[in-house]
C-alpha cells in the first residue's frame, strides 16, 4: 500500500495518485514483446537452438573476426 507520505530517492514527496498509479502499473504488467512472436517462428527458432551445427563454425570465426576487428579491448 502507497502512503501519501512516501518518499523518492531525494527525498521529495511523492503525490498519493502517483505513487498509486506507479503501483498499479507494477501489479499488472502488460503483454511483453516476446509474447507476440509466431509460434511458427518461435518453433523455427528453438529447433536452431537444439541443433548443435548451428551456427556453423564457418559463421562463428566471421563473427569472431568481426568483434576482434571493431571491439578494442580485443585489439
Amino acid at each position: 500500500m502507497v502512503r501519501s507520505d512516501s518518499r523518492n530517492r531525494s527525498g521529495s514527496r511523492i503525490p498519493a495518485a502517483v505513487a498509486a498509479a506507479a503501483e498499479r502499473a507494477v501489479e499488472r504488467p502488460g503483454p511483453q514483446p516476446w509474447q507476440s512472436i509466431r509460434p511458427d517462428k518461435l518453433g523455427k527458432a528453438r529447433r536452431l537452438v537444439q541443433d548443435k551445427k548451428y551456427p556453423s563454425k564457418k559463421v562463428l570465426e566471421s563473427v569472431a573476426g568481426l568483434l576482434a576487428d571493431h571491439l578494442p579491448a580485443a585489439k
